[in-house]
Formats: structure tokens, C-alpha cells, sequence
């Protein structure tokens, strides 16, 4: 699935920057049970990330 990367703004999104690409079944899979805080959380979603070294939007999960 790919997501808006944490600090760039749509305006500015190109087929190559802006966005990256996280492994959307493992973050679901991961969301369906949640027992992290929220420094814990942002690590595992960062974990996800299939391509590009841009941070996913800390809305990664609302989208999943």
C-alpha cells in the first residue's frame, strides 16, 4: 500500500518521492492487535516499510 511520507505535502508528491510503500497486510494484521505505546507503534509501522527510505505518514494506520 503506499502512503504520503511523513513530512512531504501532496502538492509536492511525484511518481518517484513523497510516498512510501508499507507491507499493508502485516500493518493490518499488526492493528488488529495492538499492544504497543504510541513510541512502540511508530517503530513497528517504520519496520513495514517495502520500499523507499522515507518515514510513513504517522496515518499509516488509519488508512489500513
Amino acid at each position: 500500500m503506499a502512503v504520503k511520507s511523513s513530512g512531504s505535502s501532496l502538492s509536492d508528491m511525484t511518481l518517484g518521492n513523497g510516498y512510501c510503500v508499507v507491507d499493508y497486510r502485516s500493518i493490518n494484521d499488526y492493528l488488529n492487535n495492538p499492544n504497543d505505546n504510541e513510541d512502540e507503534f511508530v517503530l513497528k509501522i517504520r519496520s513495514l516499510v517495502i520500499e523507499t527510505n522515507n518515514r510513513p505518514s504517522i496515518e499509516t494506520g488509519f488508512h489500513s
